[in-house]
């Protein structure tokens, strides 16, 4: 008798295996490449591949990885449960946040440094060192933290509003989460947002300007005016002054009101549809030509240009450039003299949008 129970629990054992093995090849594929990528960033690209095409039922081998000492894994595995509508993987991401436990992979040193002394005429490995140090945990701690906020941003789930709130005060992870609120774009975070707009930290103020410019939130439009004089520049992330940040952010929350624009809609996406109507609606339009792929060499100047009803009425330099001084005022023909002169007449910006589309 024992024989016979024996052999029925080896069946039932490789009936569960095939159960939970996935039916498509593809998805057991990636499912495979996922436990092999070493690369966070590369897993993470090959979780949302497998939540595109996978059942839930599909994870059954990636279930204990939600556990994963990296935090960095274990956030990659709940994302992709998250996706499929798992609770497990919300709760995970929420609780990577919240842990602020030592048992955890460390990982190595961000910038390499030298041999690490601990004797007379002794040296070690400075990436052992490292790892064995009180400042890895906590290096790691906060890496591992900030990626969990930016996939709870990245799984747009509303459960993660009143988790992510409380974070903007003080928290070192605020302006993370501020761009976290921006991605899920539910209305309850847009008066802590606009609260953070007067956060000490610049890079709070940008995160915030560029979560309520998302969310397409008109009502912050006074206090993101407020700070068009801001000139202190974040730390990290593009480095502008707040109150250009906040010029952009401002003309394009007028753009949508005057332009119909969607929610979430980019300030291009916004005048690829309504090129017609903004021409003749009288709105001020704010240029960003000094920046991004519009000006790799740096030799445009920074102006803001008024139109309305499609005549260019005004020109300012927003900053100092070339030995000219923030607040003069341009003539198109004073543009002339620079070797990078902006785009100033809306069929000129029009017809730079076409070739744009059709890019």
């Amino acid at each position: 008798m024992n024989s016979i129970n024996s052999i029925l629990l080896c069946l039932l054992a490789l009936v569960s295996a095939s159960c939970n093995a996935a039916t498509d090849p593809v998805v057991a594929d990636l499912i495979s490449s996922f436990q092999r990528e070493t690369v966070f960033w590369q897993q993470a690209e090959i979780g949302e591949k497998l939540a595109s095409r996978a059942k839930l039922e599909d994870l059954a081998p990636l279930a204990p990885w939600l556990a994963h000492d990296d935090r960095h894994v274990r956030g990659n595995v709940a994302w992709v449960f998250g996706k499929l509508g798992d609770r497990r993987g919300f709760d995970t991401l929420v609780g990577i946040l919240n842990d602020r436990s030592a048992k955890r992979t460390i990982h190595p040193p961000p910038i390499e440094t030298g041999p690490v002394e601990e004797g007379p005429g002794a040296s070690t490995n400075p990436r052992d060192a490292w790892l064995r140090s009180p400042e890895a945990l906590a290096y790691q701690i906060r890496d591992d933290r900030h990626y969990a906020v930016h996939l709870i941003g990245t799984l747009r789930d509303p459960r993660a509003i009143p988790v992510l709130i409380p974070l903007l005060d003080g928290d070192e992870q605020n302006h993370n989460a501020a761009w976290a609120l921006g991605e899920i774009g539910d209305p309850r975070a847009i008066p802590p947002l606009i609260k953070a707009l007067s956060n000490e930290d610049a890079m709070v103020r940008v995160a915030a300007i560029g979560a309520l410019r998302r969310m397409n939130a008109r009502e912050a439009l006074p206090q993101i005016t407020a700070l068009f004089d801001d000139k202190a520049i974040p730390q990290a992330g593009e480095r502008v002054p707040v109150g250009q940040t906040a010029r952009i952010a401002a003309q394009s929350l007028q753009w949508t009101g005057t332009t119909g624009a969607r929610p979430g809609e980019t300030l291009l996406e916004q005048l690829r549809r309504m090129q017609d109507r903004w021409s003749n609606s009288g709105v001020v339009a704010y240029k960003m030509w000094p920046y991004g792929e519009y000006n790799r060499l740096g030799n445009t100047p920074p102006v803001e240009v008024t139109v309305r009803n499609g005549k260019v009425t005004d020109i300012v330099l927003t900053e100092d450039f070339q030995g000219h001084r923030e607040g003069e005022h341009f003539t198109r023909q004073d543009l002339a003299q620079f070797a990078a002169p902006p785009i100033l007449t809306v069929d000129n910006f029009f017809t730079l949008i076409k070739k744009l589309r059709s890019v």
